[in-house]
């Protein structure tokens, strides 16, 4: 390449105080909530699935995966317990109960 230089600055931007526009403010975008992490055998052994529902407080909605059931609760994020879903268990599908029955002690302490 050739010897060239840059050009000088123009005359109006020689100041150091250049002046900017106003920053606009970012619009403020809360969180996004997540599932939390969980221990409860229901949902290990896939007995029931959770979903995050998109709720103002959030909420997880519980789907119980045995055949032809719609049972699905639901409840806010902070509650995780699992209680009402052993009875629905207990109840309607008393065939899973004795698999499970074992891990009703384990989940209890």
């Amino acid at each position: 390449m050739s010897g060239s230089s840059l050009s000088p600055v123009p005359a109006e931007y020689q100041s150091d105080a250049l002046e900017l526009p106003p920053l606009i403010p970012l619009p403020h975008m809360p969180l996004r909530v997540q599932l939390p992490d969980s221990t409860s055998i229901t949902l290990l052994k896939r007995l029931f699935y959770r979903t995050l529902l998109d709720t103002i407080p959030a909420r997880i909605q519980y789907q119980c995966l045995q055949t032809d059931c719609s049972y699905m609760p639901s409840q806010p994020l902070k509650n995780q317990m699992t209680s009402n879903l052993w009875k629905h268990l207990k109840k309607m599908h008393p065939s899973v109960m004795p698999n499970t029955r074992r891990y009703l002690q384990l989940e209890a302490h």
